[in-house]
């Protein structure tokens, strides 16, 4: 079939509209009063400062939104670094996440760095974001969230806790997950190198995770681990070892982190383990 004079004109009027809000946007989304806005929302929300480099945002092949250089500080008394480090987050969507259910596409973080800490008298850098973040949640209303594929690409963890003693930086955190929704289990692949005094260890793992921020539940089943160890009191060359973990468990409530049946052989040594942590507690068990 032809297409009319008269369609064609509307059909290319159309394109030319798509084409100048897409251009629009991507100019409005690089001004320093969108960038502001943005980071404002974002202090508003964790009730921590929060400074931004850029923002993009754009409307081709579907909506997408874009930040660059995000930093949100640390709560008073735990030190001049931020809190989270983002180098860049980027979310397309279709285009019924307009007026629908917030569906994405995809979600890409990139260089992102967190660094929870405990203090001397036990107090933490997390519950208030938490707290703040969830304070409004309500099971019968919030929206049905849902991700088609999350990659999470040279993240870094740094742990601190003054009233225990303990430290640790986990680094290179490589995370691919898919269908991710809100308290609902996905396949998900990990790899994570880390250093915790003289020790140093790489792993891979791939199980079922589940994440529900409005209960404070985060979860691992099923997992596969596989890696290398080195340090003292081990050999030069380091050893390999090959794993299972029934299920981790994370209550960001009540501050507890748990693993329920590990298994390890340890350069051809099998053991078990199993225990639970509570941050900002100096009696731990493992």
């Amino acid at each position: 079939m032809r297409l009319t004079r008269p369609l064609k004109i509307t059909i290319a009027a159309l394109a030319l509209v798509v084409l100048a809000a897409a251009a629009i946007l991507w100019i409005l989304g690089r001004t320093p009063f969108v960038r502001d806005k943005v980071a404002a929302w974002v202090t508003e929300a964790t009730g921590l400062p929060a400074t931004l480099d850029a923002v993009s945002i754009g409307l081709l092949r579907g909506p997408f939104f874009e930040l660059h250089g995000l930093a949100i500080a640390q709560p008073p008394g735990f030190g001049d670094k931020p809190l989270v480090e983002v180098g860049s987050a980027r979310v397309t969507a279709p285009w019924s996440s307009l007026w629908g259910d917030p569906v994405a596409h995809s979600l890409t973080v990139d260089k992102a760095v967190l660094r929870p800490a405990v203090a001397a008298d036990g107090s933490d850098n997390w519950t208030g974001v938490i707290e703040r973040l969830t304070a409004d949640d309500d099971e019968a209303t919030t929206p049905a969230w849902a991700v088609g594929r999350l990659d999470v690409r040279k993240g870094a963890i740094e742990y601190e806790d003054a009233a225990s003693g303990t430290r640790f930086r986990l680094t290179a955190i490589t995370i691919g997950a898919a269908d991710v929704s809100l308290a609902a289990d996905f396949p998900v692949d990990l790899q994570v190198a880390g250093v915790s005094g003289t020790s140093t260890f790489l792993i891979a793992c791939d199980g079922r995770g589940l994440a529900d921020p409005g209960g404070g539940r985060f979860a691992a089943t099923g997992l596969n681990l596989r890696g290398w160890a080195g340090g003292e009191p081990l050999p030069l060359a380091g050893v390999e070892f090959l794993g299972k973990i029934k299920t981790v468990t994370f209550d960001s409530t009540a501050g507890v982190a748990a693993i329920d049946g590990g298994s390890f052989n340890l350069a051809g040594i099998p053991g078990e383990f199993a225990g639970s942590v509570h941050l900002g507690e100096p009696d731990e068990t493992l």
